[in-house]
């Protein structure tokens, strides 16, 4: 990572940074390095909603024209569902931080009326102080927040609504908010930011002031321009402000690898052409090296790519608002011309400025409407397409993590591939001969079990470009790789693998893990004619299970079931960096638990200790996704499974409204999501069913499935319903799963 130092000794902020840590599998190298990364500016934006609905809308619209990085909000009208939105204790003070920059926020907090985040060794604060407290509790908010300042030290920038008057920002006279915010600056070594006396809250027919104030440090302070006071319509009563930081401040933007190629746009004439040139332009240098060839054929199939198809354009995340159009456009600009009418003409203008506002209003609510509507159409044709998307919030949930740093992406590294010891004898230079090459049939059969529309690796070529090399000319390919059996090597570009840190929402980041195994160690179950009771039921997770095993064995386990000596080669090379941990996802772990016989009374939490880690029991435990509790009844399974399943009808809900919207069949199909949910793990509780309060649990959430699919009310009951709507009840589907597992497990 490029970190350096300013005049001051001192790190440079960066705001907008993406790193990248890779990982390799095998034995192949693994690497950490930050993305190729060039200067930009960071734009801020400073915004005052107060508490409004037409503002939260015009803000998706103000964000992507001005190309906003971070916001400081004041009053916002409810909070983002974003990873990356910072709310205080109270909420109206949060920052914004944009997913598709990439912001590395390396900590956060808040307050009683103001939050703040750090970015690399810059701390930011939003901060927000109503007029209507005494001058005490002002002052007692206001100490806290220095007390704040004082904690994180060093570089500082806070903005946000203080509600002071103060002759340096532009006001007639200073009052004693004003006076207590300077000598807390001065104290605290902060500039005042503001410029001009362009007032920030104009509401029609009153005096504009400038309660909206920016203070930043004095190392912070050179480095941001551009201040100013945005003349756009908001929708708010407070003008928003926007500045942005110099280069100087270190903001770095991740230079991406150019996009894949769009393979639908793809002219298979020219790309049969290029290819064939390319195959005849290698076979005339029969001399070549393995790892030449593989280099000169993966550049044929680069350029007979970028001569027959277009790159695919790049998502910024910076699109207008779906609701916006050319009408609300006009209509927020007779706002703009009310607003100042309305500021010079006080008895003439007001009214026409609020009915200007209504409609403007009244525009983006129908617009609204409207491409509801249509997306609602469009299930009919695409019932998995953006309005699913958007209903679930699948759209855009797998964003990249905010960036890390050098230090912190190589502990992740260590952590997920341990370092153990290597084998002495690790690779072997003895010719073989008689190697079995590939054929052509068999490069056919490989390329056709690839699927379409897959995100490609590293090297950006698609499924769908190998097929159709694989069809104009299969024996560049088959040369390639025939190449690679006999040298007993791999190209470079396949040996690289992006290793993507994917939250749960729950855990460290810095305590990662690829996959966590949980097998009993210990079960007793003792069985009547009422109850199934579990005496004690221990887990043992072993974590990073499957890449922290030993590559040493997997190597010498490979050879005792005599694996061929020309592949072997390939895994032995010594050219690349070794690996001396991982496995591949799949390796089968039998259980190694025993039977440990219980027979007496045991209580529902228990301090049981191994080795520095103290754990309790628990009534209830998480096993492969089911939850089973120490009587086997699968009340929580159920319930927590109603619950998500009920959520998702909910969601769903919104695409099938009674009047218009997909038909029966698109809803039906629609509504298996939730069923799905609903009925995993069946297999094991499908019994529990058989209680009535166990089977109303799920019969609840698939009757509301059931009234969307037939667009009725809530007044027609469970039985009838969901028989109209053509749906199988619950319980018997739960057991349809259970006995076609049984018979499965018969026939094997």
């Amino acid at each position: 990572m490029d970190i350096r130092p300013d005049s001051a000794g001192g790190q440079i902020a960066v705001v907008c940074d993406t790193n990248v840590a890779w990982a390799d599998t095998g034995q192949m190298s693994i690497s950490i390095r930050p993305g190729e990364n060039q200067t930009g500016m960071a734009r801020f934006l400073q915004a005052n909603m107060h508490r409004s609905e037409e503002a939260n809308d015009l803000l998706d619209q103000i964000v992507p024209e001005k190309k906003i990085n971070l916001l400081i909000i004041s009053e916002q009208y409810r909070n983002r569902d974003s990873p990356t939105w910072y709310s205080d204790n109270r909420g109206p003070a949060p920052i914004w931080v944009r997913n598709s920059i990439g912001i590395p926020v390396e900590d956060h907090s808040s307050r009683d009326g103001y939050g703040w985040i750090r970015i690399k060794g810059v701390t930011y604060v939003s901060c927000y102080l109503t007029p209507n407290k005494s001058i005490q509790d002002f002052q007692e908010k206001l100490d806290l927040l220095e007390d704040t300042l004082q904690e994180a030290g060093g570089r500082i920038m806070t903005a946000g609504d203080l509600n002071p008057r103060a002759v340096e920002w532009g006001m007639r006279k200073t009052d004693p908010r004003g006076k207590r915010i300077l000598e807390m600056a001065a104290r605290r070594g902060l500039l005042e930011m503001n410029t001009g006396k362009t007032s920030t809250f104009r509401r029609a027919g009153n005096v504009g002031t400038i309660p909206d104030i920016t203070l930043a440090s004095e190392e912070v302070a050179p480095l941001m321009v551009n201040w100013q006071v945005l003349e756009d319509y908001t929708g708010s009563d407070h003008q928003y402000v926007k500045f942005t930081m110099k280069k100087s401040l270190g903001v770095k933007i991740h230079k991406c690898k150019r996009n894949g190629w769009n393979v639908s746009k793809m002219n298979k004439d020219k790309f049969s052409l290029a290819v064939t040139r390319g195959q005849n332009s290698l076979m005339e240098r029969s001399d070549m090296e393995a790892e030449a060839t593989m280099e000169a054929t993966m550049q044929i199939i680069n350029q007979a790519c970028e001569a027959s198809m277009p790159r695919k354009k790049r998502y910024r995340n910076m699109d207008a608002a779906y609701w916006w159009n050319e009408e609300i456009a006009e209509l927020r600009r007779e706002c703009i011309i009310c607003r100042r009418t309305a500021t010079r003409k006080r008895a003439t203008g007001v009214q026409t400025y609020k009915a200007a506002k209504k409609e403007l209003n009244k525009a983006i609510k129908k617009s609204k409407r409207q491409s509801w509507g249509k997306l609602r159409e469009e299930v009919d044709d695409d019932p998995w397409g953006l309005g699913y998307k958007i209903v679930t919030r699948k759209l855009g949930s797998l964003s990249a993590s905010a960036s890390m740093g050098a230090e912190t992406m190589r502990h992740i590294v260590d952590v997920l591939f341990p370092t153990h010891p290597v084998r002495e004898k690790d690779f072997y230079e003895t010719p073989l001969t008689n190697i079995p090459f590939f054929t052509e049939e068999e490069l056919i059969i490989a390329v056709t079990s690839l699927k379409n529309k897959k995100a490609s690796g590293p090297d950006g070529i698609p499924a769908e470009v190998l097929k159709a090399v694989a069809r104009v000319c299969p024996q560049i390919l088959l040369y390639m790789m025939n190449a690679c059996l006999a040298a007993g090597i791999l190209h470079k570009q396949w040996q690289v693998q992006k290793l993507v840190l994917i939250s749960k929402g729950k855990g460290d980041l810095n305590s990662p893990s690829l996959i966590d195994l949980n097998f009993p160690s210990s079960i007793h179950i003792e069985e009547s004619r009422y109850t199934k009771k579990v005496d004690l039921l221990a887990t043992l997770d072993v974590n990073n299970a499957f890449n922290s095993a030993r590559w040493a064995e997997t190597i010498t386990a490979l050879e005792r079931f005599q694996t061929p000596e020309y592949l072997m080669r390939i895994l032995r090379d010594p050219k690349r960096k070794k690996i001396t941990s991982g496995a591949a996802q799949g390796s089968k772990i039998r259980d190694a638990g025993g039977y440990v016989p219980v027979e007496t009374y045991i209580p529902l939490q228990i301090p049981t200790e191994v080795g520095s880690v103290v754990t309790t029991t628990k009534a209830a435990i998480k096993h492969r996704g089911i939850w089973m509790d120490n009587r086997l009844s699968f009340h929580k399974q159920l319930k927590q499974a109603a619950d998500k399943a009920a959520s998702v009808t909910s969601a769903l809900s919104i695409l099938m409204v009674n009047v218009s919207g997909p038909r029966p069949s698109k809803r039906r199909l629609l509504m298996t999501v939730a069923q799905s949910i609903m009925l995993y793990g069946a297999e094991i509780w499908a019994d529990a069913l058989k209680k009535k309060t166990h089977r109303k649990l799920l019969a609840v959430v698939q009757r509301r499935g059931a009234l969307r699919i037939a667009c009725f009310y809530r007044t027609v009951s469970e039985p009838e319903i969901v028989v109209i709507a053509g749906t199988i009840p619950i319980d018997l589907l739960a057991q349809e799963k259970k006995k076609v597992f049984l018979r499965k497990t018969e026939v094997t």
